[in-house]
């Protein structure tokens, strides 16, 4: 498949998160932050905060980053805002908004940082990597109800008696055996920033949490397999109908 298949992907949020078992001390933390300053010149603190923990609570709500307590955090960006870094004491977690640049540029700029990590906190033991793309389909509306399966292979499933879905929110776990970790997908109706549109957010996490490389050449083997399992599943959940929305 090639790197950028689409003209315009709906890509929202695309992350790459490795996680260490032990937490990393808040000196060498303000090392790294330090050491990323090139790139993400602005710096914000994240006091108390765990980040990445997903809720689903709410259906008309998109999955949404849960904070909770733990040592603080720091949340680097690029002077677009568009590129972000967070060096938390058990993650370092690299982020890419809008417009999306493709792999290769997002991948190469995750080892770019991985090496700066590496060089000021040394080796820590990884216990989960994963890569996760958060997707929002804008879809014309033409009142104001969409037939959200004309778009997504996924979605909920309800008795015609109750009548067309407004709202709606669903989670689906998956194992793949391709790459021996869990794939998450979430999806539901979020507000549209655009005139006459409902939008989609469409929410893939592929991770692993068990039998992880510890060297640089499988850790970065497996993010490039996690990414290609991540397009499959892609894939998989859109219509041809959602693809015209893209381009090809």
């Amino acid at each position: 498949m090639p790197n950028q298949p689409y003209s315009h992907p709906p890509i929202t949020e695309a992350v790459i998160e490795i996680r260490f078992a032990e937490v990393v001390s808040d000196r060498l933390l303000l090392s790294v932050s330090h050491a990323l300053a090139p790139r993400y010149p602005g710096q914000q603190i994240l006091p108390n905060m765990q980040v990445l923990q997903v809720s689903v609570a709410d259906a008309a709500r998109p999955p949404t980053a849960q904070w909770a307590a733990g040592p603080q955090a720091y949340r680097r960006a690029s002077p677009s805002e568009a590129e972000l870094a967070i060096v938390a004491p058990t993650s370092l977690i690299v982020s890419q908004l809008p417009d999306y640049p493709g792999w290769e540029a997002f991948f190469d700029r995750f080892k770019q940082d991985w090496s700066l990590w590496k060089r000021e906190v040394g080796y820590q033991k990884i216990v989960r990597v994963g890569v996760r793309y958060i997707n929002r389909l804008d879809l014309p509306a033409e009142g104001p109800v969409v037939d959200h399966e004309h778009y997504l292979n996924l979605f909920a499933r309800t008795p015609d008696e109750l009548g067309p879905t407004t709202l709606y929110g669903v989670q689906a776990i998956f194992r793949s055996e391709s790459v021996d970790g869990l794939i998450t997908i979430n999806s539901g109706i979020v507000p549209s920033p655009l005139e006459g549109h409902l939008s989609i957010m469409f929410d893939i996490d592929v991770g692993r949490d068990r039998d992880l490389p510890q060297r640089d050449e499988g850790l970065l083997s497996l993010l490039q397999e996690f990414r290609i399992e991540k397009n499959r599943v892609f894939e998989a959940c859109i219509t041809e109908r959602a693809r015209e929305l893209f381009g090809t």
